[in-house]
């Protein structure tokens, strides 16, 4: 299960409400939480083992960072900058007929990313063309410009 930031919110309050203070040491336990939570959000199927490590990872986020989104930056980072970009178009104007392959090997970057540099070129070469269809004809070419895209970002 996906948490959403609400839910995160709401564990991290029902987790620190239920704490209890023993013998000067603060002490918290997950099922109380868990049994809130299941309270507060029904209609979601809880797994006990994912539930508990979401709860320690944001628990231990919010304490390093007093928040529950990742920190900035901690994502994987892009591979297509406009260097890239400029760099793969230059040789591409050169030689048309460049293999991914070869072209992967020129400017160091995976053939998956160059696939993604290359293919995103072309759609703007194909619509810069001013090319004319029919309304029908457009519609298709958007879905199928739109399913490439969602498949890219997976």
């Amino acid at each position: 299960m996906v948490y959403t930031s609400e839910q995160k919110a709401f564990l991290l309050e029902s987790y620190f409400r239920n704490g209890e203070k023993v013998n000067g040491v603060w002490k918290y336990s997950i099922q109380p939480c868990l049994e809130e939570f299941r309270e507060a959000f029904p209609e979601d199927v809880i797994v006990y083992e994912e539930f508990k490590n979401t709860l320690h990872r944001n628990v231990n986020l919010f304490r390093g960072t007093a928040s529950t989104s990742r920190k900035e930056g901690s994502g994987r980072p892009t591979e297509r900058t406009e260097e890239v970009i400029h760099a793969t178009q230059e040789i591409l104007e050169q030689d048309a007929k460049t293999s991914i392959r070869h072209l992967s090997q020129q400017v160091e970057l995976s053939v998956g990313t160059l696939t993604a540099v290359r293919y995103r070129e072309e759609i703007l070469r194909l619509l810069s063309k001013n090319f004319t269809m029919m309304n029908y004809e457009k519609v298709c070419f958007n879905k199928m410009m739109q399913q490439r895209i969602a498949q890219q970002k997976l």
